[in-house]
């Protein structure tokens, strides 16, 4: 699973998610068998990027960083939660020390990927929308980076975190209503989000994509 992950998250490597090299097999030398359990004789493993940075616990306790600059990489990590899940992966171990930022400029980049749901060839839209809404990984992503103090939710996203689909009309209400805030106000506390259908459940584009609005 973990060596799927990175081949469907190719596009990410070097940047948003380590460079992965290949797979790795170590074997202890014959002289050693004797004072070595056989099964500690034989190691596979995976070669992948050493990344020079942060982790996140380190930089919840840099009090240099402006509130300004923690939101900044807080939404940078969003950005790559998101990338990945768009790409067929959905990170279902999204903790501290899987989270880093590189040096210098502080980029945002997510490791470990050997608990994850990887999106199935004969998966349709709407069923991968559904296994990717069970895994619940953005809000735990978001509780995280709060818990961290590097995520401001802001009262409308508490508020919007409570709201619940319509039985019958899932988000569509919802989704309305965002569109009719002013931008600059809803530009602040959401994001547009294109997804998979049905129709009634998100708002339609004049290009024929539909969207939803998620809270930053």
């Amino acid at each position: 699973n973990e060596q799927g992950a990175y081949r469907r998250l190719r596009i990410l490597q070097g940047t948003s998610i380590p460079r992965f090299y290949g797979t790795i097999h170590l074997e202890s030398p014959s002289q050693t068998y004797d004072i070595v359990h056989p099964v500690l004789s034989s190691v596979f493993g995976i070669a992948m990027e050493y990344i020079d940075g942060h982790t996140l616990e380190d930089v919840q306790q840099d009090s240099e960083l402006s509130q300004a600059r923690r939101e900044e990489m807080a939404q940078s990590v969003l950005t790559v939660v998101r990338a990945a899940r768009k790409l067929g992966v959905v990170h279902a171990d999204i903790r501290s020390p899987n989270i880093m930022f590189r040096r210098p400029d502080l980029s945002a980049v997510l490791i470990d990927f050997v608990h994850i749901a990887l999106r199935g060839s004969s998966m349709s839209d709407i069923e991968w929308a559904r296994e990717v809404r069970s895994w619940s990984a953005m809000r735990a992503t978001r509780f995280l980076l709060e818990d961290a103090r590097m995520h401001d939710p802001t009262p409308v996203a508490q508020l919007a975190r409570n709201v619940q689909a319509d039985k019958l009309t899932g988000w569509k209400t919802y989704n309305e209503q965002r569109e009719k805030m002013d931008p600059s106000r809803r530009d602040k506390y959401y994001v547009r989000i294109h997804t998979p259908g049905p129709d009634w459940i998100p708002v339609d584009d004049e290009d024929g994509t539909i969207h939803q609005w998620h809270i930053r």
